[in-house]
């Protein structure tokens, strides 16, 4: 029933260890190389090897000394072709001076249509302790727009952190980061202001992690000719979903696998294509896979080798999902080793992916032990990404497409495959409470509020009549692994107990990839190990079908890591160690979903992977109907897809992290994502209007509100009048503010009257802050416009002081949370401006959608609430009411006007004793057109706590792309002075200021401990 485990350390699911020591480096070198001029674009960087003095590639180090003069920017450039710590430090600055790493600026990331990220991205970075040493702005990021032609911040890997003040009185910054990919990187040294000048030194080092070779790509054309949209000669039954797989690798069932593939995919619906990346007619030549598949097994330690395998069938999917837009689905049939699960760098410091190879008796160079050594994340999102979204160097991977995967081995796989079969199809495997009418939960430590919640969401989904349903609970501190085994498992060693009585399992708490650890688990060393679920046979069916037509689904640390068994180190426990969560459930025919690495949650909060498994439990309930028009249930694929969908939507402003990235890699679906979920009437809900069902109801389109009363070659504005009503809400810890927003006023009369509450925002560290997410589509006779800035018109404020406010926290392990820090910030308010907007692409992917159309997803994002302070005596200022301003364009407006997307930013301000305000801006046009700025205003805070424009001088400087903003401050003004400086464009692109979140001239930067812990 249950294992014992010899060391309460081994069992702890989520322990903190080192990070894996890196090779070690030489001796700084003696002699430093010179910066050399002109190098203001990346395209004129210092190439650091080739600077006199300076051995990059054979020191693995370099010390420059550059200068920064009047309105200059000094580039680098450096290469690594290993995996790499990369250390960069700048000191003795004669000026205030930023550091930022970029990826390879010759071949950006380019993203899919309008996607604008840049005021969600958070580019902090808190270290090993928890230590968060700046926190970078919204206005910052914003100048690297003019740095070289940089237009997105999905292009920043890392951003300087400051972490002592130099011997000259400026900040010296730091950059202390594992990055996983060879190849060309950019350093960017730039003023923080333009009247920043002087001298500075640089040392860079890499210390490279093991030795990588570079890959062989898959080179192969694909053959459209062979691409094929419909399973019948009548084109009445399109291709909905691509079974991937490779035959041999499956071993001697390889093939009988691969025929009872063909024989779902055009007997079943939704129908399909099998391809066999053993060969296929669809590229040419036909065994293009097979070489990169023989590199990798000559090579398993090499990660590199997965992922040019994993690129090479995703353009295979990009092919065929951009000539059949009614793919929906895609099923991966095998392990890692069968089909790869894409390895992207896992950037975070506390519980990085590097750390459980510490806890895993794996063999060194296989291909498990790799993932963890280069401290990589598995997924399959990318799989199911349509849809460019650049991020850190590289592709966000949010999916469009519904993916799942059968694990492990291959007899388990086709007896799950035979027994579809046998039960008469997709549609008779349905998770359906009608059949199943209980449900399952589990939780405790900080997973306690997320179990409640998924408690309360899972209950109306259960049946009334003509037999309750319920939802069994397992919530609190002290059980232990028998009331666990005797809920979850309901007695599944019995011989006369049957399938599972559950639709749905969520099972909460701390995990390892093989066993679940109760929540006594202080004072017991009892575990639920994975192995009992996998042996499990009842005596009167042979067959292994306790989850059948059931979904299990965890926030665990790696209850989704599937680990291939063959890479276990042989030992007493090999077996039981090898036996994972995700081949146990396939093994009982249900269907799973977990993380393949470590899940994260807060301290306070439904946050992370806790929020995410929310979404997802509430994308169940949505009422998904069929094409005849009558609820169907949501696909599980589906639901999961528009979960991850939903979580970056709902991201605040400045909140999204590489701990969330991770969060929506990692969690995987373990199961045929075409499998529906069904629940009772009481539960079903409706889809949201700005986000309809994604395919099979003709009458779900997306609809967008249609504006016809604009001028389509011009910006248009509009106007909505907000209040909110703000309530504190003191505990323990201390006090956050709740909020409900009321649209008093929309010019186009699309909004008003409407209540939207705030959410929670994932924001470790920081304090607790909901922010209000409020949908802006909109579109004309053109098609959708483009949301392009949103202003401040006015606004009213009050504040409180002497609060302390609820500070949060990433969590990983509940017996590692040290007491809550204060937050001692006095000198910025933080969030440093409570308005900010998110625009990104998702697919269309209705029925009858072309595979260029496209869902538009802009949202207006209000966090009504700024912080500072010290400690309990700080002061929290909540706007009571707001007017926002949204600037759109149609797609119809003139090329110039489309093409300038960069806002104008404020590089200086001065203030003289008079009270008057001189701004100099940079605004930048369209390629090759001057920029035209055609509003600036200066938002002042008034002694009553309102917020009004103070009139505004616009003059033309004599440098191009500069502009002087003048304005004169009430004599005499309220102190402390309170400003924001926003500007328009004439392509309707915003730039605010804020000054640092001081919004004042006097500017001082405090250090910040935000302490974090493991899960």
């Amino acid at each position: 029933m249950k294992r014992s485990v010899l060391s309460m350390l081994l069992m702890v699911l989520c322990v903190i260890f080192p990070n894996i020591p890196a090779q070690g480096a030489q001796a700084l070198p003696l002699i430093p190389a010179y910066e050399v001029e002109p190098n203001d674009t990346y395209a004129d960087a210092n190439n650091i090897n080739m600077l006199t003095g300076c051995q990059w590639l054979l020191t693995h180090q370099c010390f420059v000394k550059g200068d920064l003069g009047l309105n200059d920017l000094d580039w680098y450039t450096f290469s690594i072709s290993n995996p790499s710590t990369i250390s960069i430090s700048m000191t003795d600055t004669l000026g205030d001076f930023d550091i930022f790493v970029f990826g390879d600026l010759s071949n950006p990331v380019t993203s899919t249509g309008q996607i604008n990220l840049n005021q969600v991205e958070d580019t902090n970075q808190i270290d090993e302790s928890g230590d968060l040493p700046n926190l970078n702005n919204i206005e910052q990021i914003g100048q690297i727009y003019f740095t070289g032609q940089i237009y997105f911040t999905g292009q920043i890997y890392f951003t300087g952190q400051i972490y002592f003040t130099g011997a000259n009185g400026y900040s010296n910054k730091a950059i202390n980061q594992f990055t996983w990919q060879p190849g060309m990187y950019y350093l960017l040294v730039m003023p923080h202001d333009s009247d920043q000048r002087g001298a500075y030194n640089l040392t860079f080092k890499s210390e490279a992690l093991g030795n990588l070779g570079d890959p062989v790509p898959v080179n192969f054309n694909v053959v459209n000719s062979e691409i094929n949209c419909y399973v019948d000669a009548q084109q009445s039954i399109p291709v909905e979903v691509l079974y991937l797989t490779n035959s041999p690798r499956l071993g001697t069932t390889g093939m009988t696998i691969t025929q009872v593939l063909n024989t779902l995919a055009l007997s079943e619906t939704p129908a399909g294509r099998v391809i066999d990346l053993n060969a296929t007619n669809l590229i040419q030549p036909a065994t293009a896979f097979g070489p990169a598949y023989a590199n990798w097994d000559a090579d398993p330690s090499n990660p590199l080798q997965a992922n040019e395998i994993a690129k090479g069938i995703r353009r295979l999917i990009m092919a065929y999902a951009k000539q059949c837009p009614s793919i929906h689905y895609i099923s991966i049939i095998g392990s890692d080793k069968v089909v790869p699960f894409q390895r992207v760098p896992d950037e975070t410091k506390l519980a990085n992916e590097g750390d459980y190879l510490y806890d895993l008796p794996v063999q060194t160079n296989t291909r498990t032990w790799s993932t963890l050594f280069y401290r990589t994340i598995l997924t399959d999102n990318p799989y199911g990404t349509l849809t460019r979204i650049p991020y850190r160097g590289r592709q966000l991977w949010l999916p469009d497409l519904a993916v799942g995967r059968l694990v492990e081995d291959p007899g388990d796989i086709l007896r799950y495959l035979e027994n579809v079969q046998l039960n008469g199809g997709f549609d008779a495997l349905a998770i359906d409470t009608s059949d199943k009418i209980n449900a399952f939960v589990s939780g405790y430590d900080f997973l306690t509020d997320q179990a409640l919640a998924i408690s309360d969401t899972l209950q109306p989904y259960l049946p009334q009549t003509p037999f309750q349903g319920t939802v069994q609970p397992l919530i609190g501190d002290t059980w232990s692994s028998t009331d666990l085994y005797m809920k979850w498992l309901d007695n599944i060693e019995s011989t006369t107990s049957g399938p599972t009585p559950y639709a749905f399992q969520s099972v909460n708490g701390h995990f390892a990839h093989d066993y679940a650890i109760p929540a006594n688990y202080l004072s017991s060393t009892s575990v639920i190990s994975a192995d009992i679920i996998y042996n499990y046979a009842n005596t009167f069916l042979p067959d292994a079908t306790f989850f059948q037509q059931s979904l299990g689904y965890s926030a665990g640390c790696h209850a989704g890591y599937n680990v291939y068994n063959s890479d276990m180190i042989f030992a007493v426990d090999r077996y039981l160690r090898s036996i994972d969560f995700p081949e146990a459930y396939i093994r009982q025919k249900g269907t799973w979903i977990g993380n393949t690495g470590f899940g994260y949650g807060d301290s306070e909060l439904v946050g992370y992977t806790e929020r995410l498994m929310l979404n997802f439990t509430e994308e169940l309930g949505r009422q998904w109907q069929g094409r005849a028009g009558f609820y169907a249930g949501i696909p599980v694929g589906q639901a999961l897809t528009r979960a991850k969908r939903r979580y970056l939507r709902e991201a605040a402003a400045g909140s999204f992290s590489v701990y969330d990235q991770k969060v929506l890699l990692q969690s995987t679906l373990y199961g045929l994502p075409m499998i529906r979920v069904r629940v009772a009437p009481t539960g079903q809900t409706n889809f949201p209007p700005h986000d309809q069902q994604d395919f099979e109801c003709t009458q779900c389109a997306l609809k967008r509100p249609l504006i016809t009363n604009v001028a389509p070659d011009q910006v248009i504005t509009r106007t909505l009048t907000l209040h909110f009503d703000n309530q504190p809400a003191t505990g323990s810890n201390g006090t956050a503010i709740l909020t409900t927003m009321t649209v008093d006023s929309d010019s186009f009369d699309l909004l008003t009257g409407s209540v939207i509450n705030g959410t929670m925002s994932n924001q470790a560290g920081r304090p607790a802050i909901q922010t209000v997410a409020m949908p802006v589509d909109l579109a004309d006779i053109s098609g959708s416009l483009q949301l392009r800035g949103a202003a401040l018109l006015d606004a009213q404020t009050s504040e409180i002081t002497g609060v302390n406010p609820l500070i949060t926290r990433l969590i990983t392990e509940e017996v590692y949370l040290e007491t809550e820090p204060n937050y001692n910030f006095a000198e910025r308010w933080y969030p440093d401006q409570p308005f900010a907007y998110s625009v990104f692409e998702s697919k269309e992917l209705a029925d009858g959608a072309s595979s260029d159309d496209t869902r538009r997803y802009a949202q207006l994002l209000l966090s009504p609430m700024q912080y500072k302070g010290n400690g309990a005596d700080g002061k929290v200022r909540l706007f009571n009411q707001m007017t926002i301003q949204l600037n759109y364009l149609s797609s119809a407006a003139p090329a110039y006007l489309l093409q300038d997307t960069i806002a104008p930013v404020v590089r200086h301000t001065l203030l003289n004793q008079q009270g008057q305000l001189n701004i100099r801006i940079l605004e930048r046009g369209a390629p090759g057109r001057p920029g035209a700025l055609e509003e600036a205003h200066v938002m002042f805070k008034r002694t009553d706590g309102s917020w009004a424009a103070l009139p505004t001088t616009l003059v033309k400087d004599t440098l191009p792309d500069v502009w002087v903003a003048k304005v004169t401050l009430p004599q005499p003004a309220p102190q402390p002075l309170q400003i924001m400086v926003l500007l328009r464009d004439e392509a309707g692109n915003i730039g605010t200021g804020t000054y640092d979140g001081a919004m004042n001239l006097d500017i001082t930067t405090k250090k910040l401990f935000l302490p974090a812990v493991n899960k």
